[in-house]
């Protein structure tokens, strides 16, 4: 019987060392990786990033397994945006690893003012976007599982008001405590000046915030006191002011926000139609189109400074709410080539302009000149334009490419010119004397060749 068990124990192991299959004429293994948590509990939904592989996502029990080639991988684990494991694994068979990651449990208590506590209690805990919601048991304690290493913000709700809230960076299985306090419901309804209800927009009273819905209202609790009241819409502040919280209460906000009225045309003055057109708000881009007549009409832009974005430097306005017309440059660039002069003994003289519509442009743009191995390049001046020497020996039909690049845009241009026998003045007459006498000495060479083949 021993016998029999050392051979199964043998041919397992040979087994186990044996490769999964070949590819490329490398050996590929069957790796497992398992996500802990502290408690030594698999982490499912975790996102595991392997190098040279990609990413796989572990199942309920926290596993995950792939098909590896011999080798080193850095491994990292994310959990709720949190990279929470990162280290180098090193693969020569097909084998499993566990990943001990820094993800904890958390238990929080809600009491009331005298120490009892608070059964049935909401607790919410936030981490980044994440929220996760807990109910308190009879003893007052709702237990979080599985948090990330991170910033964790708790809010703890009784019969529908908040009554404490917390911030922590857990860094190992915790406890916390809130005892309870009164905060104050206040209801706010935020309107833009067009009398339509703002969605999204951020309502701080102090340190405690909320989002407003597709209504425009929002609840945010506050303990009693004056605060600073401030909302935000895109980042751009659209209303301020201060409140004495003393009670529940309701407010009404109109805010500095309207419909941004323009109407585009281009360098040549004819209206933009039906075009697409960026809008910069803050911290926000948003997409939008003019109708036929060149209109473009936005809903909701906070006032004061819209970037409209093109292909050159952003257009600035300034939202007031009223009717405004701007000049929106919708061309791309274009290049434009003069050639000064062309030599077949000497160089091709050009002058090279980058335009955006029929402007040139001053700075801010590249041209590259291509003629066989030749490789110029040179930048536009505040002139305008860009004086090039393109080198030339010996040909009457000369070509060049030339390329042009300006706010991520790249042009190219074909240029093609006769060049004349004339030296260009930029070359030492004595250099002349010295270039007769190379080709009469070449045919008085050839000359006495022929001599000596006849004799």
């Amino acid at each position: 019987m021993k016998r029999e068990l050392a051979i199964f124990i043998i041919m397992y192991m040979v087994l186990i060392t044996i490769p999964f299959h070949k590819a490329n004429g490398q050996e590929i293994y069957l790796v497992s990786f398992k996500a802990i948590d502290s408690n030594n509990v698999g982490i499912s939904g975790a996102l595991i990033q392997i190098s040279g592989y990609g990413q796989v996502v572990t199942d309920e029990n926290g596993t995950a397994t792939v098909q590896l080639t011999m080798g080193t991988y850095q491994v990292s684990v994310e959990y709720m945006d949190v990279v929470v494991y990162s280290s180098k694994v090193t693969v020569s068979s097909s084998t499993s690893f566990e990943l001990k990651c820094s993800v904890y449990w958390f238990d929080v208590i809600v009491k009331s003012a005298d120490g009892t506590p608070l059964p049935n209690a909401s607790v919410k805990a936030f981490i980044g976007r994440f929220v996760q919601t807990q109910t308190t048991n009879d003893v007052g304690m709702a237990e979080f599982k599985q948090l990330p290493k991170a910033e964790v913000r708790i809010k703890a709700f009784y019969n529908g008001r908040m009554v404490g809230e917390t911030s922590i960076i857990l860094e190992k299985n915790s406890v916390e405590t809130i005892l309870s306090s009164y905060y104050y419901a206040l209801s706010f309804h935020v309107y833009d000046l067009d009398g339509l209800p703002i969605n999204g927009a951020e309502v701080h009273v102090a340190k405690w915030e909320n989002s407003t819905d597709q209504t425009g209202f929002t609840v945010v609790y506050a303990k009693g006191g004056m605060y600073p009241l401030e909302v935000d819409l895109y980042g751009v502040k659209v209303y301020e002011t201060s409140i004495n919280v003393e009670g529940d209460k309701e407010f009404i906000l109109n805010a500095t926000a309207s419909t941004l009225k323009l109407k585009i045309v281009d360098e040549y003055n004819a209206l933009v139609t039906n075009y697409q057109l960026t809008l910069i708000v803050g911290n926000k881009n948003i997409t939008a189109s003019t109708d036929n007549l060149g209109m473009l009409n936005v809903k909701q832009i906070p006032h004061g400074e819209v970037k409209i974005a093109t292909v050159g430097t952003p257009i600035k306005v300034l939202h007031d709410g009223s009717f405004k017309e701007v000049m929106v440059p919708i061309y791309g660039i274009q290049v434009k080539v003069e050639v000064l002069g062309a030599y077949a003994l000497g160089y091709m003289d050009l002058r090279v302009y980058v335009l955006l519509g029929n402007q040139p442009l001053k700075g801010n743009a590249t041209v590259t000149v291509l003629s066989g191995n030749e490789k110029i390049t040179k930048q536009i001046g505040e002139k305008g334009y860009v004086n090039i020497k393109v080198p030339v020996w010996l040909t009457r039909s000369i070509e060049v490419e030339v390329r042009a690049e300006a706010y991520g845009q790249t042009v190219s241009k074909k240029v093609s010119a006769e060049a004349s026998l004339l030296i260009p003045f930029t070359i030492p007459l004595c250099i002349i004397p010295l270039v007769v006498f190379s080709i009469l000495g070449s045919k008085y060479k050839a000359q006495n060749r022929l001599r000596s083949l006849y004799i």
